[in-house]
């Protein structure tokens, strides 16, 4: 495919070869690649070139920048946030209490893990355990240093 040798950007071509020929054999799920399609309608169509500021998502943090020169490139790509709202990725903010509560509970499973013994051996209840390690753990960190 030779781009320059269209009078306008080819985007629907782009799309294709992108989608289809380029990632859609490596992509094997049908929902899959018509996830990958639909991704590829939005950041590749001409609303990018013809808009002064094309919004990757809806959240407003990404934006297509305007810049030529590889320094700019840089310069814009660190100002991005270290970390991503789930809009970001198209979806909805509850997203993050989900993945919130994952972590806990793996944290949580991992510090039950070091006591080596069972609720029953002890007798008493995860949530005890739980606290036990936790004010464990809270006594040996040193205290508080202020300047």
């Amino acid at each position: 495919m030779f781009v320059n040798e269209y009078q306008n950007v080819p985007f629907e071509a782009i799309t294709y070869m992108t989608g289809e020929c380029n990632y859609g054999g490596r992509v094997t799920d049908d929902w899959d690649r018509r996830c990958l399609l639909t991704l590829l309608a939005d950041f590749c169509n001409p609303k990018i070139i013809e808009e002064e500021e094309y919004m990757l998502s809806p959240c407003g943090q990404y934006s297509v920048p305007h810049v030529e020169q590889y320094e700019e490139v840089l310069d814009f790509i660190s100002k991005f946030p270290t970390t991503q709202h789930p809009e970001v990725f198209g979806m909805h903010e509850n997203v993050d209490i989900t993945r919130e509560l994952q972590e806990s509970r793996k944290l949580l499973d991992s510090i039950l893990l070091t006591e080596g013994t069972s609720t029953s051996a002890q007798g008493g209840t995860v949530d005890h355990q739980l606290l036990d390690v936790a004010s464990d753990i809270l006594a040996k960190l040193p205290q508080e240093f202020d300047l």
